[in-house]
């Protein structure tokens, strides 16, 4: 029995690094984004200059 419980706790373990890993997946995408669309802009508004 102690042998499963340790499992269970391994488990619940990488589930919670898998989320903390996707949630920081998810903000260095958002940073890459938001760098390329203020790049756009910025070759935008030398276009029109």
């Amino acid at each position: 029995e102690g042998l499963e419980d340790e499992i269970k706790m391994l488990q619940s373990q990488i589930a919670a690094k898998e989320l903390q890993h996707k949630a920081e997946l998810e903000e260095v995408k958002r940073d890459y984004n938001k760098q390329i669309s203020d790049k756009l802009s910025l070759v935008h508004k030398l276009e029109k200059e």
